[in-house]
């Protein structure tokens, strides 16, 4: 599927389809360049030429709202369960995490989750 989509490509825009691939992959533009990379489809040459500052943020400024989260569902669906359980401790999962216990508890929420405690 990427061999078809890189076939498309008109070299002298070689940031935008990168960009454009990247957003369209869920993928961001620095991985798939090294992805492209690896599998020879970017030469040694065509990297010299390919700027890393035009890849950040997959060619876009970023806002607030675009901002990823901090950790995946998964991990937070778990660290939530684990708090449940009580195979971890509030105090320990926000120290663990570098945050507060409110910040914990407003992480939680940014998923759409309960948080399992208490202030």
């Amino acid at each position: 599927a990427i061999e078809e989509r890189w076939n498309t490509i008109n070299k002298p825009d070689i940031h935008k389809w990168l960009n454009k691939t990247a957003e369209e992959l869920d993928v961001t533009a620095r991985a798939l360049f090294w992805r492209m990379r690896n599998l020879g489809f970017i030469s040694s040459g065509d990297a010299l030429q390919i700027s890393d500052d035009r890849l950040i943020w997959n060619g876009r400024v970023p806002s607030r709202r675009e901002l990823p989260k901090l950790y995946s569902e998964k991990y937070v669906n778990r660290l939530r369960e684990g708090i449940q359980r009580g195979l971890i401790s509030v105090r320990r999962a926000a120290e663990v995490l570098d945050c507060t216990i409110d910040d914990l508890k407003d992480l939680i929420e940014s998923y759409g989750l309960t948080a399992p405690f208490d202030l």
